[in-house]
């Protein structure tokens, strides 16, 4: 992908200059990034034609001003043609812009707005919602929105919506009950992520959940609910005995206790869809990681748990120790403690990623360059997760199934001379 970024206020002929030189690249320009600059009508129409004789997928137009004009109505005319735009203050955000761009948005499948988001903007932008087929992803993530009822009202007239992204807007939970009705019955919904909001119980989300099959991911994490003791959950890990679509689900920084652990590890024995959770930063100690320890034993869909920064001692490392060593299918196990059995977990995790599950089930010969490409990604992962300690290679994968496996049988004793001559 080939980007080409005008940032902080350059001179609108340089702008102009660089817009039409990158019309001539060997390399087309596929996303375009703008930033912190004020854009007069040449500089418009250079972007317009760029955008037009160009094959550009992503555009971005941050803090940037421009005179609300013929020129650029064509320009929100034609940001309706691209695949994801993201927009923030001032002038990109006025309604006289997401009126001319919604309009016209018949491609457009990503949109991105940060900024503050007023009365009269968010009616333009619950009309435009309604009247729109192509929008997959809906981002207001750090917003400040002042009309919750003009943005569920969006929302309900659109059934295209596959994600929609509120992190950090202020939602409580009035204002997400009201939104969640909204969803209801919306089949192409698959992730919602209300993550740094103030909710202070997730009864709404709970009645939401039973009614709604077809979300996959759920974040609801880092509630701001600094005066609470702790955010409700009861009814909503309940729901989740039943639930046969949720496969992500984030409950971060919620001021989760113990009972709740007990509570969540009840319910993921009956659980068969969830893959990956989040329970970072909460109130668990021993008592709770123990009981969730046990319930990932046996929780045949789990592949991703992060308990990082919980209160976990001995006796929870080496509950999950046991779960990680029992459960082939636990790929990942994050975790604040860099000490022996926090090694050992993340040792045993890599060789489930390995594919050691597969020793035991006497699969068919095809299946084990799907395990040996696993394997080679092993090194990959450490480095990904800045694993320093406590590696776990990918010839230590190798091994295992060798162990386990009857080729190993009978020669890990002999001379090594005679291996050579057994296996040249």
């Amino acid at each position: 992908m080939s980007t080409l970024r005008l940032y902080y206020g350059r001179d609108n002929d340089e702008m102009i200059r660089v817009l039409k030189q990158a019309q001539q690249r060997t390399v087309a320009v596929t996303r375009l990034e703008v930033r912190e600059t004020v854009l007069d009508e040449e500089v418009v129409e250079a972007i317009i034609e760029l955008i037009l004789t160009s094959p550009i997928e992503v555009v971005q137009l941050d803090d940037c001003g421009a005179y609300l004009n013929m020129q650029t109505i064509r320009l929100a005319q034609t940001l309706g043609g691209i695949r994801s735009l993201r927009l923030s203050e001032p002038t990109f955000l006025s309604r006289f812009f997401l009126d001319k761009l919604l309009i016209s948005a018949t491609n457009l499948t990503h949109l991105r707005i940060q900024g503050h988001l007023e009365r009269e903007q968010m009616l333009s932008l619950a009309e435009g919602l309604k009247g729109n087929t192509s929008l997959h992803t809906l981002d207001l993530s750090r917003s400040r929105v002042e009309d919750f009822s003009s943005l569920s009202d969006g929302v309900r007239g659109n059934s295209s919506l596959h994600s929609l992204k509120l992190r950090s807007i202020g939602l409580r939970d009035e204002n997400v009950t009201e939104l969640l009705e909204s969803l209801k019955g919306h089949s192409q919904l698959e992730s919602i992520d209300l993550s740094f909001n103030h909710m202070l119980h997730m009864d709404h989300v709970a009645d939401f959940v039973e009614k709604q099959s077809h979300v996959t991911e759920l974040l609801l994490g880092y509630q701001n609910v600094w005066q609470a003791p702790k955010v409700s959950v009861t009814r909503l890990v309940d729901t989740l005995r039943t639930n046969i679509s949720i496969k992500t689900l984030s409950l971060a920084r919620n001021k989760l206790e113990n009972e709740d652990a007990v509570q969540l590890a009840d319910a993921l024995l009956d659980n068969d869809s969830i893959e990956s959770i989040n329970l970072r930063e909460n109130r668990f100690t021993d008592v709770g990681v123990v009981a969730l320890a046990k319930s990932l034993e046996k929780a045949n869909s789990i592949r991703e748990v992060s308990l990082l920064k919980n209160a976990i001692g001995n006796e929870g490392y080496k509950a999950i120790l046991r779960a990680a060593q029992r459960n082939y299918d636990i790929f990942e196990m994050e975790l604040n403690d860099d000490g022996a059995i926090a090694q050992q977990i993340q040792h045993e995790t890599a060789l489930n990623t390995g594919g050691r599950k597969l020793l035991f089930l006497d699969p068919p010969l095809a299946l084990w360059s799907i395990v040996l490409a696993r394997v080679n990604k092993i090194e990959s992962l450490n480095e990904q997760h800045n694993i320093s300690s406590g590696k776990c290679y990918s010839a230590d994968v190798i091994f295992q199934m060798l162990k386990a496996s009857n080729l190993f049988e009978g020669i890990v004793s002999r001379d090594p001379g005679e291996l050579e001559k057994a296996y040249p």
